[in-house]
């Protein structure tokens, strides 16, 4: 090879290399110029000032509810609405059941809106999730529900409804803003009954007794089930009285208990002023107490300390020379006498 000089391929490379690398950081498009960049608008956040706290202060304090506060009730609309317990539970999932349930109602007037209550779920999660999926507790069958109807004058007929046949389970129904009041002496309280058990079967319980106005479980808030309690209201007072012969009878394998109802207020300031009585006999017996235990304890230490063996000492016998050595001699015979 004739002509070739040292380097010369290495350039020829190098020098295709950077041609290549030009071309490709090369680009076609013209340059911006300064008139050619859009203007956009930006918007400062305005700084807060004493001004504007001032003026926060005066509107009022925030809107937002704390956790344990209740939903603010409306007056106009919970004088427009009813409470219907004893619901059969196919209402949340049969649409027929659903429309009949409904019907009932709309045949006094114009309903607004139905909602269902005291849902008993079968997993612990959303309320309403559970329900939209049909997650229910097969031990529960029955539900509460609110009607809030158009019109306020449609609630008085409305409460005639009370105590209807529904799917075979007899309605409560009563009004939200103005319940009726209750019949304390013709009342009765129900206690052991078991946690599934539903109203319809304490009616039939008490039924030959009179006539059964209303039967209402207390309930767990967040389980939805019964607590083991409950009270049956009859429609005369007489039938409350047959009805303590009913104590100790078995209902659904459980021994239940029933007893008169008493006012909460009056039953509780009488257990107030029986408290304060046994309070004070209770502080009288412990501090007899004290002082027999007191005298007890000091004499068991006598007794114990004086049979308990002891050295033979004889410190001081021969400090005291106010004695002579005659009566030291002799109260020291005594002192071994009495520690033998």
């Amino acid at each position: 090879m004739t002509g070739y000089q040292p380097g010369q391929l290495a350039g020829l490379l190098s020098a295709q290399a950077d041609s290549q690398l030009d071309g490709l950081f090369a680009t076609s498009a013209k340059p911006i110029t300064k008139e050619e960049v859009p203007v956009v608008a930006v918007t400062v956040p305005h700084r807060r000032t004493i001004e504007d706290v001032e003026s926060d202060t005066e509107k009022g304090p925030s809107q937002k509810r704390p956790k344990n506060e209740t939903r603010p009730t409306d007056p106009e609309a919970d004088a427009r609405t009813i409470f219907v317990g004893n619901v059969d539970i196919s209402v949340l999932q049969d649409k027929k059941a659903a429309n009949a349930f409904e019907k009932v109602f709309k045949a006094v007037g114009p309903v607004k809106a139905v909602r269902f209550r005291s849902i008993a779920i079968s997993k612990f999660m959303d309320r309403k999730i559970a329900v939209r999926a049909g997650l229910l507790n097969d031990q529960r069958s029955t539900c509460n529900a609110y009607v809030v109807f158009a019109e306020k004058a449609t609630v008085e007929e409305a409460l005639k409804l009370n105590s209807i046949q529904f799917m075979d389970l007899t309605l409560r129904v009563d009004s939200v803003a103005n319940p009726r009041s209750r019949d304390l002496k013709a009342t009765v309280f129900v206690a052991n009954l078991p946690f599934t058990i539903e109203e319809e079967a304490v009616r039939r319980h008490f039924a030959p007794c009179g006539t059964v106005v209303n039967v209402r479980l207390v309930r767990d808030r967040d389980l939805k089930f019964g607590k083991g309690v409950g009270y049956v209201e009859f429609k005369e007072q007489s039938s409350a009285g047959l009805a303590l012969n009913l104590n100790d009878s078995t209902l659904e394998k459980r021994q239940i208990r029933v007893t008169f109802c008493q006012d909460s207020k009056a039953y509780s300031e009488k257990r107030a002023e029986l408290g304060q009585k046994l309070n004070s006999q209770h502080k009288a017996k412990n501090c007899i107490r004290r002082l027999k235990s007191s005298k007890t304890k000091t004499a068991t230490r006598k007794v114990a300390k004086m049979l308990k063996p002891q050295e033979k000492k004889f410190e001081g016998t021969r400090a005291d020379r106010t004695k002579s050595p005659a009566e030291i001699l002799a109260q020291t015979r005594k002192n071994l006498k009495y520690r033998r």
